[in-house]
């Protein structure tokens, strides 16, 4: 590791760090618990801006303080803060923005200080910039003006951090929702638009089954693979979804912005009973919209699981994935996968997976 890098990494971060001191300082913070994976996380937010949106998506994962944690994320704006970055930082922050092509990597990197020491990535439009110091377990979120922050943000929020912190404890995310019993559960693996969402989203109105996830699942491959829970977010989209849910949408969170974007849930207030932490993981879906009445499921392969897991997993993380391929390529070989024919008949969905998971844990 080369000092003079390692350096510059450190003081970067420092000097990000005295930002959001000084927003703290400024206009007054507020402090969230809670428990990612087992693991304690405190999330200090300055002033109000970040303060109603950025935690409601882990609201389901809140714990209450104490201890030392084992991550504290800083997050912070200028614009409700009343405060701003120093003049250099602010200035490099405009310059990379202009010159990304040059500045970031493919995953939005920056290249200038992100490593082995500082983990640093930048978001365009908005700039959003995440870092991570894992020696510290201290994590940065800053942008300018957090009414620009995207509502798809509000809805996996710190999902770049969380994700490189969760690769230091053997954990890692992939794109996937995720339902089951107590004794179990699936996740359903397939690019946007297979039927992910659809198919998590209507386990939910029958029988037993609940609820860990929608878009990211925080996996452990470590000895009995594990689904543990980060986001209670659930996303609507087009007339059909808003037919076939029309119970949740008193709890849509950008009701004036549905003709333009997709709908935002927060189930831990629309549907709190069941919502879960996690269990441990007993198969993979891969969703398929058959257009018929009635849902099927049949046997696949490992080959077609890691092709419906890994190319939206790796494309929406930083890094250049190796870890989590290897994970990913594991975790296939261990765990059945199985095509999920999805029906018309949201309820024909939810008998069927909760018949298969009864029959793989071994429930009567």
């Amino acid at each position: 590791m080369n000092p003079h890098a390692v350096a510059d990494q450190v003081a970067f971060f420092d000097a990000m760090l005295g930002g959001a001191t000084r927003a703290e300082a400024h206009a007054g913070h507020s402090e969230h618990h809670f428990s990612v994976a087992g693991h304690s996380v405190r999330l200090t937010i300055a002033g109000r801006g970040f303060a109603n949106k950025l935690p409601t998506a882990l609201g389901h994962l809140s714990r209450p303080s104490g201890g030392t944690p084992a991550l504290t994320i800083h997050a912070w704006d200028d614009a409700s803060t009343g405060t701003f970055l120093p003049r250099l930082l602010s200035r490099y922050l405009s310059f990379v923005q202009m010159h990304c092509f040059d500045y970031l990597g493919p995953r939005n990197e920056m290249m200038d200080f992100h490593g082995d020491r500082i983990r640093a990535v930048m978001h365009l439009e908005p700039v959003i910039v995440s870092l991570l110091d894992p020696v510290r377990s201290v994590a940065l979120y800053w942008t300018r003006d957090v009414e620009q922050i995207p509502i798809w943000d509000w809805g996996t929020p710190l999902r770049i951090i969380l994700n490189e912190w969760a690769k230091l404890h053997g954990l890692f995310l992939a794109h996937s929702g995720a339902v089951g019993l107590a004794e179990g559960g699936v996740i359903f693996a397939g690019k946007s638009g297979s039927g992910k969402s659809t198919s998590a989203l209507a386990c939910l109105q029958d029988g037993g089954l609940l609820y860990a996830g929608d878009d990211y699942s925080l996996l452990d491959a470590k000895g009995t693979p594990y689904v543990h829970s980060l986001y209670s977010s659930a996303k609507l989209k087009g007339l059909t979804d808003f037919e076939r849910f029309s119970h949740l949408l008193p709890f849509v969170a950008n009701k004036d912005r549905i003709g333009e974007q997709k709908a935002l849930i927060f189930l831990n207030d629309a549907l709190p009973k069941k919502i879960t932490s996690g269990f441990p993981l007993r198969a993979i879906l891969i969703p398929r919209i058959s257009g018929r009445a009635e849902t099927t499921l049949e046997p696949s392969t490992p080959i077609a699981a890691l092709k419906a897991l890994a190319p939206s997993t790796l494309l929406q993380l930083p890094g250049d994935g190796r870890g989590t391929m290897t994970n990913l390529s594991a975790l296939v070989r261990r765990i059945p996968a199985y095509t999920l024919n999805a029906g018309t008949q949201m309820r024909g969905i939810s008998q069927r997976v909760e018949s298969l998971l009864k029959d793989l844990c071994g429930i009567a």
